[in-house]
């Protein structure tokens, strides 16, 4: 990007709101699809679903069994599994195992009073669909619990065709994530590799959507500094999101500082752990 200037079209926040409701439409039309809830008790899993529920069972089966085929394996690490394989009819479907949620001590308390990781991130890509932002198509989600915690989980969503974003994305992505950021949704962990490039078309993927009860308007700017790299392309960012100088210079030290303490913690990790 060097020194060169971010040109974002110029749209204002009424416009953009009148693009937003316009997005909504189409996809409450013709893109929402409903959702199913069932328990599979051969599998022993609950299932969110926006497939038929036959089907849908029958691919539960054949994921808990091990009996899927995949095409691609983008990722097969003792963190996760994420994995592709045909559906049928040229679909391209992506299995997503998080697996060190699923075993983590902490995580399984948590899941006492909350849904696994599997239906969480089904929720979330439903919640991106909900405001007119392209993302994976949710697909199907599942868990497994025992006496009330969630002991496996998985979710499968669309394949999204295109390449990885660059800096050279950036104005796209900026203008894509306005309608989130402008109502002070977060979208987490904004790096521009977190966005798949298709033409004209953005698509989030690897976010996770919330809504801060505290200091939201600030956490927002947060992410727009991650965003854009740097403090000055943060101001020229943050000016189109409606954030002020003050607010992005706040942001900007707070995640630096951030970014610092992370890295003092995995060097303490490194010299702790043999």
């Amino acid at each position: 990007m060097g020194g060169s200037r971010i040109r974002i079209p110029n749209r204002s926040l009424g416009a953009s709101s009148a693009y937003l409701l316009r997005l909504l439409s189409i996809t409450m039309n013709n893109s929402k699809e409903s959702v199913c809830s069932f328990y599979d008790p051969v599998a022993g899993y609950r299932v969110l679903t926006t497939k038929p529920e036959a089907d849908a069972r029958k691919l539960v089966r054949k994921i808990v069994s091990n009996s899927l085929q995949f095409k691609t394996i983008f990722k097969d690490r003792p963190k996760c599994l994420v994995a592709s394989f045909e559906a049928g009819e040229a679909e391209e479907l992506v299995l997503k195992v998080p697996k060190a949620r699923s075993s983590r001590p902490w995580e399984r308390f948590l899941t006492l009073f909350r849904d696994g990781e599997g239906i969480r991130q089904f929720r979330n890509m439903q919640a991106l669909v909900e405001l007119g932002i392209l993302g994976p198509r949710p697909i199907l989600a599942a868990e497994r619990r025992r006496y009330g915690v969630v002991l496996d989980s998985f979710y499968v969503y669309g394949l999204i065709e295109g390449r990885q974003a660059s800096h050279r994305d950036l104005p796209k992505i900026i203008e894509v994530l306005a309608p989130l950021y402008r109502q002070g949704f977060r979208r987490s962990d904004p790096r521009v590799a977190n966005h798949i490039v298709d033409g004209e078309k953005v698509y989030l993927i690897d976010f996770r959507i919330t809504k801060p009860r505290f200091f939201g308007h600030l956490r927002c700017a947060v992410e727009v500094c991650q965003l854009a790299g740097n403090l000055s392309r943060a101001l020229e960012v943050g000016h189109y999101y409606g954030y002020s100088r003050s607010t992005l210079i706040v942001a900007w030290r707070f995640w630096r500082a951030s970014q610092w303490l992370r890295k003092r913690k995995q060097t303490m990790k490194r010299k702790l752990l043999p």
